[in-house]
């Protein structure tokens, strides 16, 4: 930008003070220039006005910019969330978040209990003195039952017959097992009677004190 010479033939320095507030629509160019120049007032651009005449406009420079590309992280979401509803997990739940919550997260896995149950008789039900007419009316768990708990139902001492002859005397006995000796053999201690104990470690080795 050249700047515009002052007035031919004057010698005053303009006063660059008076009419500041206006000195847009109200200075000349040559008093603009003048006090912008040499008081760095009413400036449009003192960069411009304070360069030389003769200075060349720099150019701006290009730099060549670069992009990187970003990469973004693929993130996984859980199909189910199983900490909402966790404590009406039972009811709330369906089937298919409870197998995947149980499988992946240890939550809402149903626990089966499994309860053992000891079968017991009525040993006043249908009972006789008879042993033979039991047979009949007692399946043979209620009648190992009974004599091992109540002494109901067990079965008749072994019966001894002698034969007797002039010549020569024998005498022979039969022996017949009063006692099943499989029957509660995993709890024998406590469900056992001594009868039973004495018979079943006599005859068949189990059952025996100390065993």
């Amino acid at each position: 930008m050249t700047l515009a010479p002052l007035p031919t033939g004057s010698t005053t320095q303009p006063n660059c003070h008076i009419g500041l507030s206006s000195w847009r629509t109200g200075w000349t160019p040559a008093k603009r220039d003048w006090c912008c120049r040499h008081a760095q007032l009413a400036c449009l651009d003192v960069a411009t006005h304070l360069a030389p005449a003769s200075a060349t406009q720099a150019k701006p420079v290009t730099h060549p910019v670069t992009t990187r590309p970003v990469t973004t992280l693929a993130t996984t979401t859980d199909p189910y969330d199983c900490g909402a509803g966790l404590k009406n997990w039972i009811a709330g739940w369906s089937e298919r978040k409870k197998t995947w919550c149980c499988a992946h997260k240890r939550m809402g896995c149903t626990i089966t209990t499994t309860v053992q149950t000891t079968t017991t008789y009525d040993c006043n039900s249908d009972y006789t003195p008879a042993y033979s007419m039991l047979l009949s009316r007692w399946t043979p768990g209620k009648r190992t039952w009974c004599c091992e708990h109540e002494r109901r139902g067990c079965a008749p001492p072994p019966t001894t017959t002698d034969t007797t002859s002039l010549r020569p005397t024998t005498t022979a006995m039969t022996t017949t097992a009063t006692f099943d000796c499989m029957v509660a053999f995993f709890n024998w201690k406590r469900q056992w009677g001594p009868d039973k104990k004495a018979w079943c470690c006599k005859h068949e080795k189990r059952g025996c004190q100390g065993s």
